[in-house]
């Protein structure tokens, strides 16, 4: 949360300099991330002798690939490559599941989604993701009309992610103490909140306005995180904790590739004086869907995989 709170604003000072150097900058970070994870990060956990699926990985990988680029393809209109395209990835994507549900040790195991508070963390992570992606590639263009708003824009994105950064340990405890499926329905409702008031406000409107709804925006989201994540590995089995973290962040990468086929969409689509109000009602029901996808989390904490061994 801290990081991803610097990063917009650290990136709105350099590109001032030079653009290049917000690519550059992760260099020395991603070296460092290394340097700290081989020197603390040790593997002493118990392994579990399983066969790799690496065809599941790659069909899992190409299936993805081909669904973002059909959808990223509807703003050009119906291709009759993209429609057979799409046709494919749903064969595939049918032949996949049937193949993955036949393995011991599969890649996903599709049973997972048939656990409700698994499949209902997965698509409350990925709806608010949807809104907070779209929220941070849309603010920059919208913003963009003056070359002296860049920093503007930095601090607009700052506000956004320092809510998570205040909110994430609160949840945590919440969480922990009352479950996981109030914070997060909770977190839709102040999504869908902050997303009508930005939309109202970002094109023209008052930026101190525009600074507090998405610190609304940016609650609500961080109210979604260790809720969600909390839950998917509660709910299935031992053995698939870590697959169950694995997913979750498909979903939540998942939500924020749909976040900017909308926001790009709508911004290359449309006027610009109705491109803000009309992408953040398409958050806003993103918001909403994360508060109904919440509600089939568990209203009390379990342990680790006792609802769903039988699953």
């Amino acid at each position: 949360g801290t990081a991803a709170s610097v990063g917009p604003l650290l990136g709105s000072l350099l590109v001032t300099i030079d653009w290049r150097l917000c690519f550059l900058v992760n260099v020395p970070l991603v070296a460092l991330a290394l340097v700290l994870a081989r020197a603390n990060v040790h593997d002493d956990v118990a392994h579990r002798e399983a066969r790799f699926d690496i065809a599941g990985v790659v069909a899992l990988g190409l299936i993805l690939a081909g669904a973002a680029w059909v959808l990223t393809s509807f703003g050009r209109g119906l291709d009759p490559a993209m429609v057979l395209l799409g046709a494919a990835v749903i064969v595939a994507a049918v032949v996949f599941v049937r193949y993955e549900a036949s393995l011991a040790d599969p890649a996903l195991p599709p049973q997972l989604f048939r656990i409700p508070a698994f499949a209902a963390a997965n698509g409350a992570i990925c709806f608010s993701n949807l809104s907070l992606y779209a929220t941070l590639l849309a603010i920059p263009v919208l913003l963009a009309s003056d070359p002296a708003t860049t920093v503007l824009v930095g601090v607009a994105l700052f506000a956004l992610s320092a809510a998570m950064v205040v909110l994430g340990p609160v949840t945590g405890i919440v969480v922990d103490r009352f479950g996981a499926r109030w914070p997060p329905a909770l977190g839709g409702v102040l999504i869908a909140g902050g997303a009508l008031a930005t939309g109202a406000v970002v094109t023209g409107g008052s930026f101190p306005l525009l600074i507090a709804s998405l610190v609304v925006m940016g609650a609500g989201v961080a109210l979604t995180f260790p809720a969600t994540r909390g839950a998917a590995v509660d709910a299935v089995p031992q053995r698939y904790v870590a697959l169950a973290s694995g997913m979750l962040s498909t979903s939540r990468y998942f939500g924020g590739m749909l976040g900017a086929i909308a926001a790009g969409a709508v911004l290359t689509a449309l006027p610009a004086e109705t491109r803000g109000p009309v992408l953040f009602t398409i958050l806003a029901a993103g918001g909403v869907l994360t508060t109904l996808a919440s509600l089939g989390l568990p209203g009390a904490a379990r342990a680790n995989g006792t609802a769903i061994e039988a699953a």
